[in-house]
Parts: C-alpha cells; sequence; structure tokens
C-alpha cells in the first residue's frame, strides 16, 4: 500500500488460477515468462476499486513485486 503496509507475503510459491485475481494481474502476469519478475503498481480502478477489502481502503493503488516460477 501506500504507507508500506504489505497486506500479503509468501516466500514460498503459490498456485492460482487467473479468473480468481484482480484484474490488474489479469492484464500485468501474462506480459511475464516463467522465471521473470514484475513489479506491478495497479490502480484501484483494476483492483478494489472505491470499496475496498480485508484491511485495504478503497480507492488504493496497490504495489506488487512478483517471481513467476512457472506457468500451467
Amino acid at each position: 500500500l501506500m504507507n508500506n503496509t504489505v497486506f500479503d507475503a509468501s516466500a514460498t510459491p503459490i498456485t492460482f488460477p487467473l479468473a480468481n485475481v484482480i484484474e490488474g494481474w489479469k492484464i500485468a502476469i501474462p506480459l511475464v515468462r516463467a522465471g521473470g519478475r514484475i513489479k506491478m503498481v495497479i490502480p484501484s480502478a483494476l483492483a478494489y476499486s472505491c470499496v475496498g477489502t480485508n484491511g485495504i481502503a478503497g480507492n488504493s493503488p496497490l504495489f506488487f513485486d512478483v517471481t513467476l516460477v512457472a506457468v500451467q
């Protein structure tokens, strides 16, 4: 978040279908090859909009640093 709050982190790989993620991830993750890394700044309109969720205030841009281990 903008105040450097970490709302999610994992040191071990996790698996998930792209259909279950925020819109910003659906756009950005397909641009990364397996083994690649991406730093994303997702505007609130492509995340949780003005509604927010679980400790993330509405209208919050989100910042991610992701290493894509594999694509299935």
